[in-house]
């Protein structure tokens, strides 16, 4: 797990993501990991597929202000890709502070909206359990977002939540989060936020 969160940490970060997008499209999907897959089919460029724009921040502020909004992920339901969303924010001691943002989204008006192709593929929920090794706490019982509600940026290095992929389902919505922070380093603080986002197909 800790060399596949390496291998998403370099292919997230990266400014140029069109190297990386022809690296992995000259690998055999075969050869290609569920994580590399959905980042390949979230930069890809689909010029025959109609393009809807959903605002990314509206949605996040949604589901974290809605008491129906629940750390779970359904097995059975297959879940259509809407794309992702990276930020890396990084301080070192004596520098000015960076923030880095990645995926396959616009701005508009100083806000980002995904791009979301119609062409974009499904995945079952048992696959994405297995794949982002989520903790079988999150989908064998019925915990609701409240408790688990500490925004990103306080999610102390101590915390349980911290470093583990999270679902998070809302309606018809699911996101998969993981979060890294590191705050008040000796002398690198940084932070380090992943979501991909999902539409439940009915």
């Amino acid at each position: 797990m800790k060399i596949l969160l390496l291998s998403l940490s370099i292919l997230f970060t990266q400014v140029s993501f069109s190297q990386n997008l022809a690296e992995l499209s000259a690998i055999p999907d075969s050869l290609l990991s569920l994580t590399q897959r959905i980042l390949l089919e979230s930069l890809k460029e689909k010029p025959d597929s109609p393009i809807t724009l959903l605002n990314k921040d509206s949605l996040i502020s949604s589901i974290y202000g809605s008491d129906s909004a629940r750390h779970e992920i359904d097995l059975s339901a297959d879940y259509q890709l809407l794309g992702f969303y990276s930020s890396y924010w990084e301080e070192i001691v004596g520098q000015p502070s960076t923030t880095t943002e990645s995926g396959n989204f616009i701005l508009i008006d100083g806000k980002r909206y995904l791009k979301v192709s119609s062409q974009m593929p499904s995945y079952q929920g048992a696959e994405l359990v297995t794949e982002f090794e989520i903790d079988s706490v999150f989908y064998q019982e019925q915990n609701n977002l409240k408790a688990f509600n500490d925004p990103a940026f306080l999610i102390a290095r101590q915390s349980p939540l911290n470093r583990n992929w999270r679902p998070i389902s809302f309606e018809n919505t699911l996101m998969l989060r993981y979060i890294h922070n590191y705050p008040n380093g000796n002398m690198t603080s940084f932070s380090y936020d992943i979501t991909l986002f999902f539409i439940r197909i009915e």
